[in-house]
């Protein structure tokens, strides 16, 4: 025999509830790292320092 299984949310009240508790359910998004940091990074790289130098 095959079960059919009926699910169901959160009631009202329990929302309000866990709202209050835990604060609204909203997802902050990360922090991203400045453009100027991204660049200059890249300049860290050995091969980057050797195709540098050899430039000159």
């Amino acid at each position: 025999m095959e079960q059919k299984h009926h699910y169901t949310g959160l009631t009202e009240a329990l929302v309000l509830e866990s709202s209050s508790k835990h604060g609204a359910n909203i997802l902050t998004p990360p922090e991203k790292e400045p453009l100027w940091k991204q660049f200059l990074e890249k300049f860290g790289a050995p091969l980057i320092i050797i195709l540098l130098i050899a430039g000159e």
